[in-house]
């Protein structure tokens, strides 16, 4: 009980940070034709709004629910190990709290929308980033805060 006590506040960013994916989702769901971009910014970014029945990069396409029952797992081994113990810092919390945001927020359109809502889309000149969402977004900064804790602690 006491490693859910010190750690609560991972559990609220983790809420805010799903409120924050889903909601971006379902105005881009309400507000945008599916597959039809709309350019921000001329040759760098644009919103356009796509369903991804895959994993990053549309990789393993029409497998959501199996990812999604990962996502659960995933889920549940965060909250388990967190349980466990005392996060060390706010990165580390702010890296949990962005990792569990992330996967519950692509495992609820897995679940509930049978595949991701992505709609951010970089481009530069021949170069195209695939399309991505918050969730995503909270994962890769999760993985790096997480990299960059692992790296300055080992240098003390």
């Amino acid at each position: 009980m006491k490693g859910f006590q010190n750690n609560i506040y991972v559990f609220l960013w983790t809420l805010l940070l799903v409120f924050f994916d889903q909601f971006s989702k379902i105005s881009i769901a309400k507000y945008f034709p599916i597959n039809e971009p709309y350019v921000i910014i001329p040759h760098i970014f644009s919103i356009c709004y796509v369903i991804n029945t895959g994993s990053v990069w549309g990789i393993f396409q029409n497998t959501s629910h199996v990812l999604a029952y990962c996502g659960v797992a995933a889920t549940v081994g965060l909250c388990l190990c967190m349980s466990k113990m005392a996060l060390p810092n706010c990165m580390v919390k702010l890296a949990f709290g962005g990792a569990l945001g992330g996967i519950i927020g692509n495992s609820i359109d897995r679940f509930y929308r049978s595949g991701v809502i992505d709609f951010l889309d970089f481009h530069y000149k021949n170069y195209h980033w695939p399309c991505f969402n918050l969730a995503d977004a909270y994962l890769c900064l999760a993985c790096t805060f997480f990299i960059l804790t692992s790296i300055r602690r080992n240098k003390i």
